[in-house]
């Protein structure tokens, strides 16, 4: 009877180990296609940088951002688990990239904008499903981070007027608590990562301190340190985004859908970085 549980056993968890298998080449390929998407895209910009600061500063943010995705990727090649987690890593990371895109192609000049064959519109926003999960594990961390997290899509689809601003205020605030449970002020003023910066405020702890403090208080894996650390100045320049919520005209449907999903991309990075 021992032998046949073993040998049953064994058969389970080989189809278990097969089915991953398949999961993780189907996300891989998907992966792969977000990048090959988004690589035309980025090379028109880079042509355009010499004679563009602001294209210059939206390329060299990120070229950082791909390189350290390209590292990220590399390492996988030598990991021991380059199976479904590694794969849903990947597409994170792929997903952040498609996004960050469309905000660099938003924000770019008119004149540059009309020669880049990229439609913005292409953005998805995650699944209901996904949203779900994404706030099932920040809660792991933080039970108003979660209720938090889950408030930005009940805000996109659930409020009666203005729904994209009711978003953007949620999301901001998403972000604000995560950084609140994993830099509390106290702990990064008393780190070598604070230094202080005004005069004016002489305790106040800026987002990129916040950030440096968090990667190397709970980012162990430095492919992840690496890829979150690059892709740091595109996701504030989401963030400042975030304050569209605070003007009175009226909102840009398709900047916020983009805001939206690179934030939450963002998010999903963290949440993959600190094993959640």
């Amino acid at each position: 009877m021992a032998l046949h549980d073993d040998f049953e056993a064994a058969r389970k968890a080989l189809e278990t180990l097969q089915s991953q298998s398949a999961e993780a080449a189907q996300a891989f390929g998907r992966t792969k296609d977000d990048v090959v998407s988004v690589q035309l895209v980025w090379e028109q910009m880079e042509k355009a940088a010499p004679t563009n600061s602001a294209v210059a500063s939206v390329v060299a943010s990120g070229s950082a951002n791909i390189a350290a995705m390209a590292s990220s990727f590399q390492g996988m090649l030598y990991a021991s688990d380059t199976t479904a987690k590694a794969a849903m890593s990947a597409a994170v990371s792929g997903a952040f990239l498609t996004t960050n895109t469309v905000m660099a192609v938003i924000g770019l000049p008119t004149e540059t904008r009309a020669v880049i064959t990229f439609d913005p519109e292409t953005v998805k926003l995650p699944t209901y499903e996904a949203r779900n999960y994404l706030s099932d594990r920040l809660g792991v961390l933080d039970q108003t981070l979660k209720q938090v997290c889950q408030g930005v899509w009940e805000a996109l689809y659930g409020a009666p007027s203005d729904p994209g601003r009711a978003a953007l205020f949620a999301m901001r605030q998403a972000y604000d608590q995560l950084f609140t449970v994993l830099a509390p002020d106290d702990r990064v003023r008393a780190s070598s990562y604070w230094k202080r910066i005004s005069a004016d405020k002489p305790l106040l702890v800026t987002r990129n301190q916040r950030i440096d403090y968090a990667l190397a208080m709970h980012v162990s894996d430095k492919f992840d340190a690496l890829e979150l650390s690059a892709a740091t100045k595109a996701t504030l320049d989401a963030y400042h985004e975030l304050n569209a919520a605070h003007k009175r005209e009226p909102l840009d449907p398709i900047k916020t859908k983009a805001t939206l999903r690179t934030m939450y991309a963002w998010l999903e990075l963290w949440a993959d970085a600190l094993g959640l």
